[in-house]
């Protein structure tokens, strides 16, 4: 059973916490905070997802918002969470950015997850050279012990998500022009292309082409994740996440991931079906061994 991650467990926890004082009878977080004998400001970092609250505090403030009914599932749902570790936790310090830690406490947290990759692979499913040919070409004045790094990151990514013993179920639509650019060049790309095949055999990972000839789609913008989180945080809406070129951005509002999942169920739609993808990517593996 998938459990998550410490940081994504404050993120939920923070966001109902202040979700519940805001629709209470005083939504004043100054109240709140003396309820608990705390200040606004450390109540305020609780909300915000920077800390746990304090365990033996949950009930008297869910209690004051008129939620004492859940007062027992969140205490669980924090004990459980402070006890566990994550994976990243092992890297040298300052080696995984703030924002970047939440994300793969998402990614590692999630049951279920879609991505559209209209320029390259998806990360999970990149070959060890294919990975270092993007470290080098989007960092080219990192040195060896970053690109090391930065794909010992992506290596421990694809272990935790895709290798555990209950692993997610991953749904990608890759956009034709990046299965063929030739990242890292022909034999890295060929490699790549053999590992998605091998790749999609696994029961969990659904892989599908979107033809260049097909025209304009249903997200001709960016790519995009969208993922689902564990049963474990009751009514978690998911999250969806977006890369730019500085920070991620997410998107934690169910309004907003709806958009998301509606563009990603339409994606599916358009892309070619499993068994046809398959039999492009072969194609093109087979194109790349003659020349």
């Amino acid at each position: 059973m998938v459990e998550a991650c410490p940081i994504v467990v404050r993120r939920w926890v923070g966001s109902e916490f202040a979700a519940m004082r805001n629709s209470s009878h005083n939504p004043s977080r100054s109240e709140a905070a003396k309820r608990v004998e705390k200040s606004p400001a450390a109540l305020g970092h609780v909300e915000s997802g920077r800390n746990f609250p304090a365990v033996n505090k949950i009930e008297v403030l869910l209690s004051y918002y008129g939620h004492g009914d859940r007062a027992g599932y969140f205490a669980a749902l924090v004990e459980r969470a402070k006890a566990r570790r994550q994976w990243w936790d092992t890297l040298p310090e300052g080696a995984v950015p703030e924002w970047y830690q939440l994300f793969l406490g998402y990614e590692t947290s999630a049951v279920e997850t879609f991505t559209y990759a209209p320029q390259v692979v998806p990360d999970l499913l990149q070959t060890p050279a294919y990975a270092e040919a993007i470290v080098h070409a989007t960092e080219p004045e990192a040195d060896e012990e970053r690109v090391e790094l930065a794909c010992e990151v992506r290596a421990g990514r694809t272990r935790e998500v895709l290798d555990r013993d209950d692993p997610c179920v991953l749904r990608c639509v890759i956009d034709e022009a990046a299965l063929r650019r030739p990242v890292g060049g022909p034999a890295v790309l060929r490699e790549q292309l053999r590992h998605l095949l091998d790749v999609g055999r696994r029961s969990n990972v659904d892989i599908r082409v979107l033809p260049t000839d097909l025209g304009a789609h249903a997200s001709t913008d960016a790519g995009f994740t969208v993922m689902a989180m564990p049963p474990e945080l009751e009514g978690h809406p998911g999250v969806a996440y977006v890369a730019t070129v500085v920070e991620g951005t997410f998107f934690e509002k169910a309004g907003q991931i709806g958009v998301f999942r509606d563009r990603a169920d339409r994606l599916r739609g358009q892309a070619l079906s499993t068994k046809r993808s398959r039999e492009f990517i072969d194609h093109l593996a087979s194109e790349r061994r003659r020349r």
